[in-house]
């Protein structure tokens, strides 16, 4: 058997190492994402636009799925309300006028989203991130997060550890059978 520095082991579970550390963050992001407050309906942006595409966006395998509205301005908005798509299929059409309110994902995507939208009077699409949040689902995916992050920090941990010992008794044995090597 060869013998391997304590270096190296912690070279071959790097990865380890780092699936920890980052199931752990994400398990804290879960478990903190019910505190960060929801937009009230009445700070989004209200505006009045005339559309000139209405389609469906299937998400494919892994992606999310959604309706959205492109504007005769060629501005692209995401339809995120409450709505029946059955309605907004018979209702939105090209050369639509509708009033919508809306705000923009400047953490990540820049991604407008319509919340409200309101077409000859009639709201379609109406605002409900005012639901309250599910905290039990957040407390067991985070805390599991939790767990499994820590877990795998442990068998870190634990490698680096039984290397150590094992590596002792490799030394042991050695001096054993051919005794204290003199300098």
């Amino acid at each position: 058997m060869r013998r391997k520095s304590d270096k190296q082991i912690k070279k071959e579970f790097i990865s380890v190492l780092i699936f920890g550390i980052v199931v752990i963050f994400a398990g804290l992001f879960v478990l903190t994402y019910p505190l960060i407050p929801a937009t009230p309906l009445e700070e989004y942006k209200e505006k009045e636009i005339v559309i000139s595409q209405f389609d469906y966006h299937g998400g494919g395998r892994y992606g999310a799925s959604y309706h959205y509205i492109i504007t005769e301005d060629g501005e692209r908005y995401n339809i995120t309300g409450e709505y029946s798509a059955t309605q907004l299929y018979d209702v939105l059409s090209k050369g639509t006028v509708a009033v919508i309110k809306y705000d923009t994902n400047k953490l990540l995507t820049f991604i407008n989203y319509a919340e409200e939208m309101t077409v000859d009077g009639n709201k379609i699409v109406t605002y409900n991130n005012d639901d309250p949040t599910n905290w039990a689902m957040h407390i067991i995916f985070g805390l599991l997060a939790l767990l499994i992050g820590l877990a795998s920090l442990f068998l870190y941990r634990w490698e680096i550890k039984h290397n150590r010992e094992m590596q002792a008794k490799r030394d042991a044995r050695i001096i054993k059978k051919y005794g204290k090597l003199e300098k």
